[in-house]
C-alpha cells in the first residue's frame, strides 16, 4: 500500500475518532462497519464564531448537525416578529434533531453563541441507515423523544414562575449546566 492511501485511511480513521461522540457511539452499536465508514467519509466540521448564523429560520433542510464543542441558541420568530430562544444545545447534541425528519424547512434558527464546532452529514444518508438499521433508526427517535421532553418540561417549568423566578431559573440551568 503506497504511503499516500495508508495516510488517506489514518486521516479518515481520525476523523470519527472524536471522543464522547454519542453520534459516533449509535452508529458503530447498529451500523456495519462498512455504512459506518461511509459516514466517516462524508462527514464535514464547520466552525463559527460567536454571532454566526449556523441555519436561518426556513432555509431548505440539507443536512444533519451535531455540536462537536460550543453552545449553539435555537431560537424562533413568532408571527409577531418576537424572537423566542428555544433551548441552548451543548457539545454532543443534535441540533435540527426536532424538525429534520418531517419538515422541509428548518422551523428555526440555529446560531453560535460562541466559537463552535459542527459535525454535518448529509442528511439523505442518515435517512438511508434509518431506513436499513432499525436499531439505529429506534437510537435517533429516542434521542429525540428525549431533547423534545427536555425542551417542553423547560418551558412548563419556566412558565409557571414569575418573573423574578424565570430570571433565577434561567440564571441557575445556566450555571449547572452551561
Amino acid at each position: 500500500m503506497s504511503d499516500s492511501i495508508a495516510d488517506s485511511l489514518k486521516s479518515l480513521k481520525a476523523d470519527c475518532q472524536c471522543e464522547n461522540c454519542v453520534l459516533k457511539n449509535l452508529i458503530f452499536a447498529h451500523v456495519p462497519e462498512k455504512d459506518a465508514d461511509v459516514l466517516c467519509e462524508v462527514k464535514k466540521e464547520r466552525k463559527f464564531k460567536k454571532g454566526d448564523v449556523i441555519v436561518e429560520q426556513g432555509a431548505p433542510i440539507s443536512d444533519f448537525f451535531y455540536v462537536k464543542s460550543g453552545l449553539v441558541k435555537l431560537s424562533k420568530v413568532s408571527d409577531q416578529k418576537r424572537n423566542h430562544i428555544i433551548t441552548i444545545a451543548k457539545p454532543h447534541d443534535y441540533i435540527n434533531l426536532l424538525t429534520v425528519f418531517h419538515e422541509k424547512e428548518y422551523a428555526y434558527s440555529m446560531t453560535a453563541l460562541e466559537y463552535t464546532e459542527i459535525c454535518v452529514f448529509p442528511l439523505n444518508l442518515i435517512i438511508d441507515l434509518a431506513l436499513k438499521h432499525g436499531n439505529f433508526a429506534l437510537g435517533i427517535i429516542k434521542k429525540s423523544s428525549k431533547t423534545s421532553d427536555a425542551i417542553i418540561d423547560k418551558f412548563i417549568k419556566h412558565n409557571s414562575r414569575n418573573l423574578r423566578g424565570r430570571i433565577a431559573m434561567t440564571l441557575l440551568d445556566f450555571s449547572l449546566n452551561i
